[in-house]
């Protein structure tokens, strides 16, 4: 496992920059001096080159390249550009960080992964969680439990590693047990809220050195003899500041892209497709939906895959390229969300200034949800900050996010025209009404008659009837229940037999007396 190897190192220091030549645009190289008479060729190459800035006139050549002139970002203008940040979380050191936006970039990218493996086990951990802790210490995780675990805006990310509260704190954990279920799927104890720290501490002490740069968290250093003295592993946990918590949460990460399956597989076939020849490339380019996948041979390596429209790249994985550049050279990179049901995780940061002392870029926190975004391009996205290409790129960007998120209200507000006509259960009518012991519904049914029932079944339920409850019958005093008035006919029926039999035998013993 290579450091910082697999996903994150593109929000991670950059090797610093060629310096520009002043007054030259990024990427225009200026042409070279000449000593000797002006002539058409060379005042046309500086044509094609000059800059256009608001104070400057486009030249009359036809075809001339036009480009704004570099800014210089001065400490007014850092002031001024304060008001485009995050309303929530422009003073957030810990969600300006890329360690932060690594870990939402893991959980936009293969948080299908993580949740498909987690519901693989989920069923047998269950059962040996039974017999290993007490049913008040197990947690019954429901369908929602396990998306919002892998799916989650910035917000309550953040609110999660700074335990706002309690809810917050086991929002964390069950992020954490969602990864280590994977991880561990044929453990004799799963993990859970009661162990999960321990087998963080167990990734730490095997993989840190090979993963992360410096030095672990304290609460993990120690041998798992130690891991339950003093306070306890959980509470030294809860004392780690908030940026150390996250340190742990992105480590856990890179050991999912190392040892989990689902992961490592698509991470294969994504780099075995990189190295496909360009021909091959095209090929699948050109393919559709319902195509025929087609055998091709890996260039260097003696085997073949299966190719088809849908290959995935290791560019199309890895965030290498920025969203978007001003004027001021600032990058801007864009977690744009994979899915309809998440418009509103939207998350942007801005490269700021390089500090002095280190030389390396540090971020500031732009958006922290759809709505940020899309008041961000109404307010800020115009020709003082980027070029015209730039700004479509926005624009395009900000037409999905806002159809998005018009579905999702039209989509909220049916379920509130839903339940406010059939209530909270909408089947409720329909169910056992165990108090009266009737169905609740209120369509109209005949009374039950059962006089044409045969004599001889009616008889043998009373019989058995009075042999099994003697003493409820005598306490009933012959309450009559409710919708069963024919068995007084079938008792009336049954009692007139009986005095003409005893008729007969009385008339019988007078005859025998004469």
């Amino acid at each position: 496992m290579s450091r910082q190897a697999t996903l994150f190192s593109y929000f991670g220091p950059a090797p610093p920059k060629k310096p520009a030549v002043q007054g030259e645009p990024a990427g225009i190289e200026p042409p070279a001096p000449s000593t000797g008479p002006t002539t058409p060729e060379r005042k046309r190459e500086r044509t094609t080159v000059s800059l256009v800035g608001p104070d400057r006139k486009k030249p009359a050549l036809k075809g001339a390249v036009f480009s704004f002139q570099k800014q210089l970002l001065e400490e007014d203008t850092i002031l001024c550009h304060r008001n485009q940040l995050s309303p929530s979380m422009k003073n957030s050191k810990l969600a300006a960080s890329w360690e932060f936006a690594s870990v939402l970039d893991f959980f936009r990218v293969f948080g299908p992964e993580v949740l498909k493996s987690c519901k693989a086990c989920l069923a047998a951990h269950t059962k040996r969680e039974r017999k290993a802790w007490p049913r008040n210490e197990r947690t019954r995780y429901t369908e929602s439990d396990l998306n919002s675990a892998c799916s989650f805006s910035p917000a309550c990310l953040l609110g999660a590693l700074e335990h706002a509260d309690e809810d917050a704190k086991l929002q964390l954990a069950d992020i954490h047990i969602v990864m280590l279920k994977g991880l561990h799927a044929r453990a004799h104890s799963p993990p859970c809220r009661m162990n999960w720290l321990e087998y963080v501490g167990k990734a730490i002490r095997e993989s840190w050195a090979q993963v992360c740069e410096g030095s672990p968290p304290p609460c993990f250093s120690r041998d798992a003899k130690d891991e339950g003295a003093g306070d306890g592993l959980g509470a030294l946990y809860d004392g780690l500041e908030a940026s150390e918590r996250l340190r742990v949460l992105r480590f856990l990460c890179e050991v999912c892209c190392e040892r989990n399956t689902e992961i490592a597989t698509r991470l294969e076939s994504a780099k075995d497709h990189s190295c496909l020849t360009q021909k091959s490339k095209e090929m699948a380019a050109e393919m559709r939906p319902g195509d025929k996948p087609v055998e091709v041979t890996i260039p260097g390596l003696k085997r073949s895959i299966m190719i088809s429209h849908d290959l995935e790249f290791v560019d199309d994985i890895r965030h290498t390229q920025e969203f978007a550049q001003d004027y001021y050279c600032r990058r801007y990179f864009l977690l744009q969300p994979k899915s309809e049901a998440q418009w509103d995780h939207c998350f942007m940061l801005r490269e700021r200034k390089p500090e002095e002392s280190s030389g390396q870029p540090t971020f500031e926190v732009v958006c922290s949800s759809g709505e940020e975004f899309i008041k961000f391009v109404e307010d800020h996205v115009d020709v003082t900050l980027f070029g015209a290409k730039t700004r479509k790129k926005f624009r395009d960007y900000f037409g999905d996010i806002k159809q998005w998120k018009e579905e999702a209200e039209k989509l909220e507000l049916a379920r509130e025209k839903v339940k406010k006509e059939l209530g909270d259960n909408p089947f409720s009518s329909h169910s056992l009404d165990v108090d009266q012991g009737r169905r609740g519904s209120r369509r109209a049914r005949k009374t039950a008659r059962y006089a044409e029932v045969e004599s001889s079944e009616s008889e043998s339920e009373e019989s058995e009837s009075e042999e099994e409850e003697p003493e409820e019958i005598s306490e009933s005093g012959g309450e009559e229940s409710e919708g069963f008035e024919p068995e007084e006919g079938e008792s009336s029926s049954s009692s007139e037999p009986e005095s003409e039999s005893e008729n007969s035998e009385s008339e019988s013993d007078k005859s025998k007396a004469e």
